[in-house]
């Protein structure tokens, strides 16, 4: 394999389309790229378009060889590349050009750093290695819920073991079920579009995610201890005596 490809407006003007580009022109404009990360071969992001959250992939090998692993239906059904993934690059793009602006002049002797940023490439795919979801919660976690910070435990089990969901093998993709899929969407929107192996979360944002949590079996109270969540109240041992 050759050298990695530069990714440039006009790169993505050249495999995308101009109809694709001046959609996804609009998106940035319009503030709608969540995250945008670029780490040779993949360029990922997050978009939203309304109340949807479009996770935004591309796999880039070479200028030829290039495969769109957005959730739009666009690319699910036709693999086109499209405004969603162009956008997330037009962001990255962007926001290279901030960094660079405000990078302090390096000296003769001090190394250039990488404005490349480090990010876990989880790939996910209905037809990639089948994988579930473990979450671990805190053993004191009625003393996490008092301080109103909760720090939740992210691991994916796999067929070659168990641990930390930003941890999976690279350069394939897991199948994770559905109830899963949606949790860590939710998760890399919290986290700015990386995939986290722990997040603290505010009070608010837990109690958001509890419903996504609602009759999932891989929770633990620390390692072992098993967690259920449910939506249904429950009942109080009260009893009224009217006089």
């Amino acid at each position: 394999m050759g050298m990695s490809v530069v990714i440039t407006e006009k790169f993505l003007s050249d495999v995308a389309g101009w109809e694709a580009m001046k959609r996804a022109r609009g998106f940035l404009t319009q503030a709608q790229v969540v995250s945008s990360f670029w780490s040779p071969p993949l360029l990922r992001g997050v978009v939203r378009v309304g109340e949807i959250f479009f996770r935004a992939s591309l796999v880039i090998k070479d200028e030829e060889d290039i495969e769109n692993l957005c959730t739009c239906r666009e690319a699910r059904e036709s693999g086109i590349i499209c405004a969603h993934v162009v956008a997330v690059g037009l962001h990255w793009l962007k926001s290279q050009k901030t960094e660079a602006a405000t990078l302090p002049s390096p000296s003769a002797a001090a190394p250039v750093k990488s404005l490349a940023r480090k990010v876990s490439a989880l790939l996910r795919d209905d037809a990639g290695t089948p994988a579930e979801l473990r979450i671990i919660f805190p053993p004191n976690f009625d003393q996490a819920l008092a301080r109103g910070k909760v720090m939740l435990v992210f691991e994916a089990r796999w067929e070659g073991g168990q641990g930390p969901l930003n941890a999976l093998p690279k350069g394939r993709a897991y199948a994770f079920p559905p109830a899963d899929n949606a949790i860590i969407n939710h998760l890399e929107v919290l986290s700015q579009g990386e995939t986290p192996a722990l997040l603290q979360l505010e009070l608010k944002d837990f109690v958001a995610l509890l419903p996504l949590l609602a009759g999932h079996e891989n929770l633990t109270l620390g390692k072992s201890s098993a967690v259920m969540v449910t939506q249904t109240p429950l009942p109080l041992p009260l009893r009224a005596t009217l006089e």
